[in-house]
C-alpha cells in the first residue's frame, strides 16, 4: 500500500512532530494551507489516476481509526462487485444513510447486517473507491470544502450508474472530532442546502433554506432543539451564502465565535 499524507497547512511545529512519527512507508504533500477536505484528497487523486495502475484508492480523515481487517474487507467486496464504486465501513452501529429533498442527508436507525449494503451515501470518514468508478465521475467538488463532498460523489456514481455502500463488519472508529463548532455547523447547513439544490432541483433547494431558517428560529426560542455545535450566527449565514451561491472556505471569524469544542463525529 502506498501511503500519502496530505497536509493542510499545519504549524510548522506540528508538521515536524508528523515527520517524526513516519517511516519509508509514507509521504508528506505539504500543500501549504487548509485547501478543504476535498480539494486535499483531489490533489493525490489526480495523482494516482495519473500515475499509477493500482485498482482502488482508500482516502480518510485523519481521525479514523479502522479497526482491524477493516481495509481488506473493502477491497474483498470491490473484488467481488465489478459495479460497485464507492464503500465505507460502518461504525459498529446500526444506521441507514438517506437522502432526501427535505432533510438533505440523514442517518436512520437499521439493523446491522453482514457484507456489502447499498445505501444512499458512503462515510467520509474512510472510503475505497474504485479506479473506473472516479474516472467516469471526476473528483470532489470543492465548493464543499468540507462536509458534504463525500456525499456528493457518491450521488454522482449512482447517477452513472455505479453502486454505493457500506460493508457490515468492517468497522472503523471516529471518537471525536476537534473543530470550532461554529464552523461546523456553517459547513454542514450550507452544504446540506447546496446537496439539494444539485440533486433535487432549485425549487427545493429553496425549500430547504426555509426548513433551515424555521429550525434555527425555532432553536432560539426553545434551547432543547438545539444541536450541540448549534450557533445562531453561523446558522442564519450559512442559509444566506447558500442562498447567494456563495461556497467555499468558511468565513474565518467563525473560528472565534467560540473557543475549541469536542464534539461526537
Amino acid at each position: 500500500m502506498r501511503i500519502v499524507i496530505l497536509d493542510n497547512g499545519s504549524e510548522p511545529a506540528k508538521l515536524s512532530y508528523l515527520y517524526a512519527l513516519i517511516d519509508n512507508r509514507a509521504v508528506i504533500r505539504e500543500l501549504g494551507r487548509n485547501m478543504g477536505f476535498g480539494g486535499a484528497l483531489n490533489i493525490a487523486l489526480k495523482d494516482w489516476l495519473s500515475n499509477s495502475q493500482e485498482p482502488y484508492a482508500v482516502v480518510a480523515a485523519h481521525d479514523a481509526l479502522p479497526m482491524s481487517g477493516c481495509i481488506v474487507k473493502l477491497i474483498t467486496v470491490l473484488n467481488m462487485f465489478p459495479r460497485v464504486g464507492i464503500v465505507s465501513p460502518e461504525y459498529g452501529i446500526g444506521h441507514k444513510a438517506q437522502f432526501s429533498a427535505l432533510r438533505g442527508p440523514y442517518l436512520v436507525p437499521h439493523p446491522r447486517g453482514s457484507g456489502f449494503e447499498p445505501q444512499a451515501y458512503a462515510h467520509g470518514t474512510l472510503m475505497c473507491i474504485r479506479r473506473e468508478c472516479l474516472q467516469d465521475i471526476g473528483l470532489f467538488d470543492e465548493r464543499y470544502f468540507a462536509y458534504g463532498d463525500e456525499i456528493d460523489l457518491a450521488l454522482r456514481a449512482w447517477h452513472h450508474g455505479w453502486e454505493v455502500g457500506v460493508v457490515w463488519g468492517a468497522i472503523v472508529d471516529n471518537p471525536e472530532t476537534s473543530v470550532p463548532s461554529p464552523v461546523a455547523c456553517y459547513l454542514q447547513l450550507r452544504n446540506a442546502c447546496l446537496l439539494v439544490r444539485n440533486w433535487k432541483g432549485w425549487h427545493w433547494g429553496l425549500v430547504r433554506c426555509m426548513v433551515a431558517l424555521g429550525g434555527t428560529c425555532l432553536g432560539l426560542i426553545i434551547p432543547s432543539r438545539r444541536t450541540y455545535h448549534f450557533s445562531t450566527t453561523a446558522r442564519f449565514l450559512a442559509i444566506m451564502h447558500a442562498l447567494m451561491g456563495h461556497y467555499g472556505p468558511p468565513p474565518p471569524f467563525l473560528s472565534t465565535l467560540s473557543e475549541r469544542k469536542r464534539f461526537s463525529a
